[in-house]
């Protein structure tokens, strides 16, 4: 299971904070129930923006579909196809593009796997511009699809090869869902920031997951803004987020519980 960096509250800009209780979850999702195993390791949760389907990725399963009776396997991951190019890391979070296709991050590379076409590409690289490849490399755990926009978001880090992987740059990259291109790169200013999940509200607005914290992110911004402290319903190390704009709720995977919870927003 990998340990998220526990991001201090970010002492600026400080929003008003929203408080919740048991009251406000909606449902709680064992995962290891649902899937019927001893060793979840989920990192990522995502909802079809056509169906409102909605689905898990396990890092050592697969892509696991939630019903109203716990979960089934949708894509195995020994069934997935080959991968062009090869993939440098295990996947680390997802996000349904609707049509049966799912956006997938690893290290450096994001990837689009299409179930009907049974391929599984290459689809965008989150290196920004001004990076040598050969010098630096990046890593996420992060991705989100806003279906309105027909944009894709990652928050990775980048890490200087020539120094052991030390983190030089944090960022929000945002991708178009239909070429795969980058299109902007806003820069944060704690390079030590990492979230472990990323949801889309709206155009404007992103929600980061890092522990228990919940943060709001503007791209006007250079910081994300806290939100929430997520203990308060038992939910201390954020995997994954997905936001269901069709009940309002925000999806949570909690790696330390191997939990999926259900929470309506305030």
């Amino acid at each position: 299971m990998s340990k998220r960096l526990l991001i201090p509250l970010l002492a600026l800009g400080l929003a008003a904070c929203s408080a919740y209780d048991d009251g406000d979850v909606d449902d709680r999702t064992d995962l290891r129930a649902a899937f019927a195993l001893t060793d979840v390791t989920a990192v990522g949760v995502t909802v079809d923006p056509d169906t409102g389907r909605r689905f898990v990725l396990d890092a050592n399963q697969g892509i696991y579909e939630l019903t109203e009776d716990g979960a089934t396997l949708h894509v195995a991951l020994s069934d997935f196809p080959v991968a062009t190019p090869a993939v440098r890391s295990a996947f680390t979070d997802i996000a349904a593009m609707g049509n049966g296709r799912f956006a997938l991050t690893a290290r450096s590379f994001g990837y689009m796997l299409d179930v009907e076409a049974d391929t599984l590409n290459q689809f965008f690289c989150y290196v920004p511009p001004m990076m040598d490849e050969e010098v630096f490399d990046q890593s996420t755990h992060t991705l989100g699809y806003d279906p309105g926009t027909g944009v894709l978001y990652s928050q990775p880090q980048t890490l200087d090869l020539m120094d052991g992987d030390s983190i030089v740059a944090s960022q929000v990259g945002v991708f178009d869902a239909i070429e795969g291109t980058d299109l902007t790169w806003h820069d944060l200013q704690d390079e030590q920031f990492i979230a472990g999940g990323l949801a889309v509200l709206d155009s404007e607005t992103l929600l980061l997951g890092s522990g228990s914290t919940l943060y709001r992110y503007a791209f006007d911004s250079d910081r994300p803004v806290f939100d929430a402290d997520l203990s308060s319903i038992d939910v201390t190390e954020i995997e994954g987020l997905a936001f269901d704009e069709r009940t309002n709720t925000l999806l949570i995977l909690d790696a330390a519980t191997d939990a999926l919870v259900e929470l309506t927003l305030d």
